[in-house]
């Protein structure tokens, strides 16, 4: 009797033990995650606009990397789209920064109004703009339908000039949101 009540309270013992173990992982998980948060924040220079881009009208990259820290925290499949607007520095170069932000613009609209009303679109910096998305669909649904978006030609969208039409496209890059929003941040940046 006294070895099966032993070997009932090693097993509760064992048990007690893995379920702190798990307990434990999970609350170091979520230390880490508002470290990174808080190390984020003391790192990110401010905005000076107000967390408003002026060029956009987007919401700045500040609140992109809190809007991810805050994704993280709730179930579900999330992910970041990044949308990089391409040739911005020659056409800087060309026509002057306020028809590079035009770009900028046109490509924000095109983008912002063919998600759906749940997803956000900020402004990152350069010709960077990110969107996070919520979907209960694989990655790789949710890369036909960047694509989609992306197919989409803007014809004439962009005159300069005397009879100058610029073309405006941009490069695309989707990713799960299933790490750290610094980790995250990183991937974007790369």
């Amino acid at each position: 009797t006294l070895k099966l009540r032993l070997a009932e309270c090693l097993k509760n013992l064992r048990e007690e033990v893995s379920r702190q173990k798990t307990q434990a992982q999970t609350q170091a998980r979520q230390i880490q995650q508002h470290v990174e948060h808080a190390r984020d924040c003391i790192q990110d220079p401010p905005d000076v606009d107000g967390e408003i881009d002026p060029a956009t009208g987007l919401r700045t990259r500040s609140a992109a990397k809190s809007a991810f820290h805050a994704a993280l925290q709730t179930p579900g499949r999330k992910y970041v789209v990044t949308a990089v607007v391409n040739r911005i520095q020659s056409v800087n170069r060309r026509f002057g920064y306020a028809v590079g932000d035009q770009l900028l613009k046109t490509v924000s609209n095109l983008f912002g109004g063919t998600l759906a009303k749940t997803d956000r679109l900020f402004r990152w910096r350069g010709p960077a703009l990110v969107a996070l998305l919520e979907r209960d669909e694989p990655i790789d649904v949710v890369q036909t339908e960047i694509r989609r978006i992306s197919a989409k030609r803007i014809e004439g969208a962009l005159e300069v000039g005397e009879g100058v039409l610029l073309p405006v496209s941009a490069s695309w890059l989707v990713l799960p949101l299933n790490a750290s929003a610094a980790n995250t941040a990183k991937a974007i940046e790369n």
